[in-house]
């Protein structure tokens, strides 16, 4: 019994959980041995160090240091990053940041002008020079997922006689915009913005190659507020078919701190191009209209229609307008055209000239004779890459006929050296 005994020592002196496991006992097991003899002590030994390996095993072991190899991004990597949604300001994913722009923009530079009037005309003529900021412009425009904000302010204002951009405009403030984007079929548009009548307005002044955009622009579009800018609301879209482009406004009908109105306006204009390097566009516009607090209502109607046609770096402009002037004595109905056209002639990789051609024809009211005027302007311009441009410019003005005291427009000249940048 004690050699089978001695033997069995032997072979748990081999086991070191075990003599762990015996340490661990109460120190009665001494007791424990005589009534369940040898052998028994030595089975409850080895179940106990079993059952200490056990609970060795789910203690977590010290890390045996091993070298570190660089981290490879595989495949499968990448496209999970790639995949990742964008995090926000605070980390959390999901949705997109916004992003910021910023446009400045001034357009000044010298300029002289002589007017005076013509036959039955009565307004006074001018002799005026000197330089001038004709533009002083800063815009903001941010995006986030569907929607657009756009914010623009003309700091030359501040020069003006009147501290404002007219009484059709107030001060300092153009554009500012809402805009959401179902998709490019669909868009709407709430603020001040302009409304969709006439190609020639719609561009803007740092793309346009003349100073000026006519005399039947400042009557029917500014003054008569056809066109320009207004607030309210306006749906566009394009498709892809003619390269279509449609828009549907909804405004108040005029702005003025002197001349309060009522009413609402309705313009629509649609765009397309049936062939390549021909564009096509019509508009209209019906204006319900109310001025002060006790003159009628009226009903007012305006139409247009407008063609451009690239060819090489020519481009070529015809467009023709009619409407009733609601703000004018008697509601006239005036209508006009112009005819813009510029070739653009590279010199090297970082200039071009740009010889330009205007014509426009204007009549203030279609039921007067002599009422009609005609404007002339061309130019040398000179076009830098990064957007700066030198516009040295002549126009003239001249009443058809013996000017009524109804035509608008005195007989005049203008010569201009401005500076444009854009950023």
């Amino acid at each position: 019994m004690l050699a089978r005994g001695a033997k069995s020592l032997a072979v748990v002196s081999h086991l070191p959980f075990c003599l762990a496991a015996v340490h661990r006992f109460d120190p009665s097991a001494r007791g424990l041995r005589r009534s369940l003899g040898l052998r028994g002590w030595l089975l409850g030994c080895l179940l106990a160090g079993l059952s200490a390996r056990a609970q060795g095993a789910e203690e977590p072991r010290p890390a045996t240091p091993v070298a570190q190899e660089p981290l490879v991004e595989t495949p499968v990597v990448e496209a999970l990053v790639a995949e990742a949604p964008p995090a926000t300001a605070d980390g959390a994913p999901g949705r997109s940041l916004p992003s910021f722009e910023l446009e400045a923009r001034v357009i000044s530079g010298f300029e002289a002008q002589r007017s005076r009037p013509s036959g039955a005309q009565t307004r006074p003529g001018e002799h005026a020079f000197g330089f001038v900021i004709r533009q002083a412009r800063l815009g903001l425009n941010a995006e986030l997922e569907r929607f657009r904000l756009e914010l623009s302010l003309d700091l030359a204002d501040a020069l003006s006689p009147d501290s404002g951009g007219g009484y059709d405009s107030p001060p300092f403030l153009r554009n500012a915009t809402l805009e959401y984007r179902y998709d490019k079929r669909l868009r709407l548009t709430v603020g001040r913005y302009k409304r969709p009548f006439s190609r020639i307005e719609l561009v803007s002044a740092v793309d346009l190659p003349v100073l000026r955009r006519g005399l039947l622009n400042g009557l029917l579009i500014e003054d008569n507020q056809w066109g320009d800018r207004a607030l309210g609301a306006m749906l566009s879209g394009r498709l892809d078919l003619g390269k279509l482009r449609w828009s549907v406004s909804f405004t108040n009908p005029n702005w003025s701190p002197s001349l309060p109105s009522q009413g609402l306006d309705v313009i629509g204009r649609v765009q397309f191009s049936p062939v390549k390097r021909l564009s096509l566009g019509v508009n209209g516009g019906y204006k319900y209209l109310r001025l002060g607090t006790v003159a009628p209502w009226t009903h007012n109607a305006a139409a247009g229609a407008d063609l451009v046609w690239n060819i090489g770096g020519a481009h070529l402009l015809l467009e023709g307008s009619f409407a009733d002037l609601p703000f004018e004595t008697g509601r006239p109905r005036g209508f006009g055209a112009l005819l813009l056209a510029d070739y653009e002639l590279g010199l090297s990789s970082t200039w071009a000239l740009q010889p330009t051609l205007f014509a426009a024809f204007a009549d203030a009211d279609s039921k007067l004779s002599e009422t009609e005027s005609v404007r002339f302007a061309l130019g040398l311009n000179l076009l830098a890459q990064g957007g700066g441009r030198l516009l040295p410019q002549v126009a003239l003005v001249r009443p058809l006929g013996q000017a009524s005291q109804q035509n608008p427009w005195l007989a005049s000249e203008t010569y201009s050296l401005v500076l444009s940048l854009a950023l």
